[in-house]
Formats: C-alpha cells, sequence, structure tokens
C-alpha cells in the first residue's frame, strides 16, 4: 500500500471542513454566510474537496448504543506472514458483521480490529468467525467498559497551525 498524497488546503478549506464535519447537513448558502464568501465559492471548494478524495463522503453520524450495540471491543490479531497475508485477513476480517475499522499495524500483533455488536454472546460469535480465518494465528480482545473519548473528526482536522473548534492553544 502506497501512503496517500496529502492535499494542500488552505484556511478557508479547512474551516469548511470543520463546519461540514460538525453538521453535514449545513447547506452551502448557511457556510457562505458564516464565511463571508459567495455560495459559488463555496460549492466550487466542496466540488474540489470532494474530487481529490479529501471529503469521502457525507453521511448522517449515528449513536451506536441507541441502535442497541452496547458493546465495544478491541481484538489485537496476529497473523501468519505469507505472500498479500496483510491484504487477504485484513479483508476478511472487515467483512464480518460487527467489525467496523481494521488496521494492519507494525509491531506485536498484524491487526487492530474494532467490534461493535449487541451482546456477550454476539462478541462471542464474531471472535469465533474471526479465529476461523484463513491465516489469522491469533487473537487477544479487550472489552471496552465505557468510552472517555471517540471523536474521528477531532483527530482528522488537526493542524498545528490553526485552530480547532472547542481546542484552547496553550
Amino acid at each position: 500500500m502506497t501512503p496517500a498524497k496529502e492535499m494542500k488546503i488552505d484556511d478557508t478549506d479547512r474551516r469548511i471542513l470543520r463546519m461540514l464535519a460538525a453538521d453535514s447537513g449545513m447547506s452551502f448558502q448557511q457556510i457562505a454566510a458564516k464565511l463571508s464568501i459567495s455560495k459559488s465559492t463555496v460549492h466550487n471548494r466542496v466540488r474540489s474537496l470532494q474530487d481529490t478524495g479529501v471529503i469521502k463522503g457525507f453521511h448522517a453520524l449515528l449513536n451506536p448504543e441507541k441502535l442497541g450495540n452496547n458493546f465495544t471491543a478491541i481484538s489485537l490479531v496476529r497473523g501468519k506472514y505469507g505472500p498479500n497475508y496483510s491484504e487477504n485477513i485484513g479483508k476478511a476480517i472487515s467483512q464480518l458483521k460487527g467489525v467496523w475499522a481494521v488496521y494492519f499495524v507494525i509491531g506485536d500483533v498484524d491487526f487492530i480490529v474494532m467490534i461493535r455488536c449487541r451482546s456477550k454472546e454476539e462478541l462471542g460469535s464474531i471472535i469465533e468467525q474471526l479465529t476461523k480465518i484463513e491465516g489469522v494465528e491469533r487473537s487477544n480482545t479487550f472489552y471496552a467498559l465505557s468510552t472517555v473519548k471517540e471523536d474521528f473528526q477531532d483527530s482528522v482536522l488537526v493542524d498545528a497551525g490553526h485552530d480547532v473548534p472547542g481546542k484552547r492553544r496553550r
């Protein structure tokens, strides 16, 4: 896998991204008014951010607990080294129901797998399926007792030279 090329974005792009990250339903007219720029400028910038892949899509931010997915688990998975093992094992793990993120990592384990499910029985079933995947050597799973922080936009929009909404500079 080749690393993604970082796109150069200016302060206006960053401010548009912050607004859309906070409320993807915000209209271009509302964004334009808040930034004192034209609606067509907002439209063109958002289109450019979409075309270059900075904006991957617009989605409703769902609350998994309100939908009954009260169990969050993290599974550390070790795979058997072989040709294309990261792609093959990673793809197979990502297709399991309840798995919402799979990261191929460097270290004592090969994958970090994020799981959401409704019950300990469902978690057990997911782990059983995971360990039966060809190439999976072993897994070590942790159940999260509570969520202290989970904010993907916060990590994506961090930029040393710019304020992040809700953050104070030191």
